[in-house]
């Protein structure tokens, strides 16, 4: 029903802007703040695909667990 109601980019905004990213981070601006110190558009690429892969295992974060954010940046 709501993929067929908004467009995939609405459904791409909620969902980075809304997620929980562990640390009491909602959305990607407050977890790019939290992990690396700057605004989500000042990102690298490295950076950005740690923070896509935390929401599936908010635990899983660069804060909490290094060692298995970092892998899971390559997933």
């Amino acid at each position: 029903e709501v993929t067929r109601r908004f467009p995939k980019e609405k459904l791409l905004e909620w969902y980075l802007n809304y997620n929980f990213y562990g640390n009491l981070a909602y959305g990607v601006e407050a977890a790019s703040q939290v992990y690396f110190g700057k605004s989500a558009r000042d990102l690298n690429l490295a950076e950005a695909a740690m923070l896509a892969a935390i929401p599936q295992y908010p635990a899983l974060n660069p804060i909490d667990n290094p060692e298995d954010a970092k892998r899971r940046q390559g997933v």
